[in-house]
């Protein structure tokens, strides 16, 4: 009998080894990592430094190894930060006209909500035609507002675009752009955002990283599905954070041929960079991720570029010569036949039964 099962042992591990080589091979050929840092730093940055531009920061990033900007949509509050917009609550238009002695608001004014002005060439209006239910054109001192009623959180949290003129920079700095979308509650506000996301795909966007716990349409089966295969005739690959479970991503990614690429997402800071760099390495030698989040802490860019800096110095230290910095792309998908799991499943009885005949062997 165990003459029978060490050959059984045997011809499973010779069996089997076919996989085993070609599961090494699709391994070796996909040694390429990327690193990505989230625009919303450079955009804190800017307002922190208004001789800071977004041309110097790409730059600086790709010096240091980066390969791609994550790029959430704007909201009505990113605009109004980026000062493209001007946004005045009911109340202060209130007092502004009283303290100028200028005609009280009337309906639809009174109501609460947001009067947006437009600045320099950006039209607001425009832009957000049909994103809100009602908008009433306002004019005051010759400056002309969009009212939008309404709880002001909610309107200055709506998301309106993507980007492009951040996504001509970053792409012409030959790096890559890679867009986040949320499962906005509101139907309409979801349906508009995801044709935003198919309206921006270009080469240098081929990634999409969904934001939150749940992916678009993750409640909607119907939307799921015709999400998913959007996603996969656009040429979209998928990523994957990881220990964040988001609903609905395991479905868009059987939808979309498994084209998935695992991200491992961690913070960055001064007192932390040989602790983030040796994560890095060990995730992409060990744990075979090949794209990593790189959430910087430092409030001002001057902190904030030589953490980054060190950062990428000691990864490429430490990194083995056979990985480069470029595009994460998804692993070659393969199967296994079926007689291969039968054999291992063989093997691995009969090294079951072995080692019980032992242990039992040495208590007698």
């Amino acid at each position: 009998m165990k003459k029978v099962l060490i050959g059984m042992l045997l011809v499973a591990l010779v069996l089997t080894i076919p996989t085993v080589v070609q599961r090494v091979q699709i391994e070796e050929a996909n040694k390429s990592i990327e690193t990505i840092v989230p625009y919303k730093y450079t955009l804190d940055w800017m307002v922190e430094d208004p001789n800071l531009t977004l041309k110097q920061i790409v730059t600086d990033f790709k010096n240091t190894g980066v390969q791609s900007v994550s790029l959430e949509p704007d909201t009505v509050s990113s605009l109004e930060r980026k000062r493209l917009i001007t946004a005045v609550s009911t109340s202060r238009m209130h007092e502004y006209l009283l303290l100028t002695q200028q005609a009280p608001l009337e309906a639809p004014f009174t109501r609460p909500g947001l009067f947006i002005h437009s600045n320099a060439s950006f039209d607001f209006e425009k832009v957000t035609e049909g994103f809100f239910e009602e908008q009433h054109r306002f004019t005051v001192n010759g400056s002309d507002y969009v009212f939008i009623p309404g709880k002001v959180d909610t309107i200055l949290s709506t998301p309106v675009t993507y980007d492009r003129e951040v996504i001509e920079t970053v792409l012409n700095a030959g790096m890559m752009v890679i867009p986040r979308i949320g499962n906005y509650s509101d139907e309409d506000q979801l349906e508009r955002m995801t044709d935003e996301l198919f309206a921006i795909k270009q080469p240098g966007i081929d990634k999409v990283l969904f934001s939150g716990s749940d992916a678009p349409f993750s409640s909607d089966p119907v939307g799921l599905k015709k999400f998913g295969e959007q996603l996969n005739t656009a040429g979209y690959e998928l990523m994957s954070i990881e220990f964040n479970d988001q609903s609905g991503l395991n479905q868009l990614a059987y939808l979309n041929e498994l084209n998935l690429v695992r991200l491992h997402s961690l913070g960055v800071t001064e007192d932390n960079i040989t602790e983030s760099a040796e994560k890095i390495v060990r995730a992409a030698k060990e744990r075979n991720f090949r794209a990593f989040f790189l959430n910087l802490t430092p409030e001002k860019y001057e902190q904030a570029l030589p953490v980054l800096q060190n950062l990428q110095t000691k990864v490429d230290a430490t990194l083995p010569a056979s990985f480069a910095r470029d595009d994460s792309r998804t692993f070659e998908t393969y199967s296994v036949p079926l007689w291969q799991t039968a054999i291992a499943l063989l093997g691995v009885i009969a090294f079951l039964t072995l080692a019980a005949q032992s242990v039992f062997k040495n208590k007698n």
